[in-house]
């Protein structure tokens, strides 16, 4: 086997770890509660995965949450969101079936002799594979916020309704959701988890929502803990080519964007699929990494 298969195999691989269903995530802020500022546990948030389709008008954002804490305890988790979502359930399978989806054509290219689709990443460590528990049904509320007073004033309210008292909302917190409000972005999403120190999954939730731009919350992971390990994958009319927040040099493209027939995205996701008018569909997968606290822009494209 000659070097270059073998980096082609490699990247091949690495994609298929790095994207089994059962190790992705959202992208959210987290609030524990029931501890005295000295106790106050972390919250880890060690990979992100995510399906985002977006057609210039409407985007459709496919999640989950994969976290642990340094002690168990309850975590509000905040998603910021730039209108007011439709909340539904996800199929959890979606980050499985887009993964084999790209794979399948991207073997194809090679062995047609098109190369390996681009790929601007040399041969990558593979990704250790662990499964996780998941939590059970969700607590989810969709909340309007006009400003961070009475975002503070939701939460101190919600924590009280819950039988924990009250209990001091992070700076970093309320810091963060006044910069989103500052940029027009009023709707939060608030779902309740249970969580200890072995990393568990939970269900996935589908977000529908207006945005004139590709949108992916990241800066509100800052008040977690730990490195991340972020891939997207951008479900779009023509493939993203500028980024307007994040830095480019911040977001590496697995692949060039790749055309797909409509009726195959149909095959994996209905409601995604419908959203686009044109016999064809571009899928890339995007990846980012670093400290999450030093995430202060979301990713927006076009």
């Amino acid at each position: 086997m000659n070097r270059k298969v073998r980096e082609i195999l490699v990247m091949l691989v690495t994609l298929s770890l790095l994207t089994i269903p059962g190790i992705g995530q959202a992208d959210r802020g987290s609030m524990p509660w029931g501890f005295e500022d000295n106790l106050m546990p972390e919250i880890y948030e060690p990979a992100q995965n995510a399906v985002v389709a977006w057609n210039g008008r409407e985007e459709v954002l496919v999640l989950t949450t994969n976290l642990s804490a340094s002690r168990p305890t309850k975590v509000l988790e905040v998603l910021p969101l730039p209108s007011e979502p439709v909340v539904t359930k996800g199929d959890a399978t979606l980050f499985a079936k887009f993964n084999h989806l790209i794979l399948s054509e991207l073997r194809s290219n090679w062995y047609s002799g098109k190369g390996p689709g681009g790929s601007r990443e040399g041969a990558d460590t593979a990704a250790e594979v662990t499964f996780h528990e998941k939590i059970g049904a969700h607590d989810i509320s969709v909340v309007h916020v006009l400003d961070s007073g009475f975002f503070a004033e939701w939460i101190a309210g919600f924590l009280k309704k819950n039988g924990a008292g009250p209990q001091k909302i992070s700076p970093v917190l309320l810091a963060t959701i006044e910069q989103y409000l500052l940029d027009g972005h009023h709707w939060f999403v608030f779902d309740v988890v249970e969580l200890g120190r072995q990393t568990k999954t939970n269900e996935a939730v589908q977000y529908r929502f207006t945005t004139d731009k590709f949108y992916y919350p990241l800066r509100i992971s800052n008040t977690d803990t730990g490195n991340t390990n972020i891939q997207l994958f951008a479900v779009t009319e023509i493939g993203l080519s500028q980024f307007f927040a994040l830095p480019p040099e911040k977001i590496r493209q697995r692949h060039l964007p790749l055309r797909f027939a409509k009726t195959r995205i149909l095959e994996l996701n209905e409601e995604m699929a419908e959203m686009f008018s044109g016999p064809e569909i571009h899928v890339q997968t995007l990846r980012i990494q670093g400290n999450l606290k030093e995430f202060d822009l979301d990713v927006l494209a076009r």
